[in-house]
């Protein structure tokens, strides 16, 4: 699998999308490149539901607009000329979105799903899109883009996987590769979920038997000393 997107379209224009968007629309990022034999500009389409419904989509329409970038509130024939497919809607959405998307999207496009939580989740949403002949990758985000835009951390998973996570790093995402199998990487998401939930709540449950026993301060200055 090669990876040369002349458009890119992403789903979902939130703070995850937009994010993105200001990324690979700055000087210097992948829109402003330009190689030897590109007979058209690069250009970012964008697709949000929500668009100018209320306040809210009123600001992604500006925003959109402040980047250049064509923005709709629907799934349309506009995304049949995306050769990469980034889907950044929340969670409950990713379904929707994958079903929508694969009506329009044309043979061998990639899409990578940053919406799913879990191995099943990620299994749901690839199944329309391998049936339209797109490629699906599983894309965990690790961080967070409100602190980080575009270099939020993310892990990678699927066929095409090492290809995806060298053009992605090559146009200022921070990923890393998990392999050809797609769902790890939302599976390795939820893990760390699972296990950080954990840590806190033995720590909070240490805390409240070191306030019954008179001794919160010393447990507190040791976890600071050895943090």
């Amino acid at each position: 699998m090669t990876l040369s997107p002349k458009v890119i379209a992403l789903l979902g224009f939130g703070e995850a999308g937009s994010a993105i968007a200001r990324g690979l629309a700055s000087d210097g990022g992948w829109r402003a490149q330009s190689k030897p034999g590109d007979n058209a500009p690069r250009r970012l389409i964008a697709i949000d539901t929500a668009l100018d419904k209320d306040a809210r989509g009123t600001a992604l329409g500006k925003e959109a607009r402040r980047l250049d970038l064509a923005i709709s509130d629907r799934y349309d024939a506009a995304l049949s000329e995306a050769d990469l497919v980034i889907s950044a809607v929340q969670g409950e959405h990713a379904l929707d979105a994958a079903t929508s998307a694969a009506k329009f999207m044309k043979k061998g496009a990639l899409y990578l799903d940053l919406c799913t939580v879990t191995g099943k989740m990620s299994d749901e949403d690839r199944a329309p899109i391998e049936a339209a002949g797109g490629h699906y990758i599983d894309v965990a985000v690790m961080g967070g883009f409100f602190a980080s835009g575009i270099k939020a951390p993310m892990l990678v998973a699927g066929a095409g996987a090492e290809t995806t996570v060298a053009w992605m790093n090559a146009n200022g995402f921070v990923t890393t590769c998990l392999g050809p199998k797609p769902g790890s990487a939302s599976s390795v998401k939820m893990l760390r979920s699972v296990l950080m939930k954990g840590i806190e709540a033995l720590a909070v449950e240490s805390f409240v038997a070191a306030e019954r026993q008179g001794i919160l301060k010393e447990v507190m200055e040791i976890g600071r000393a050895h943090v």
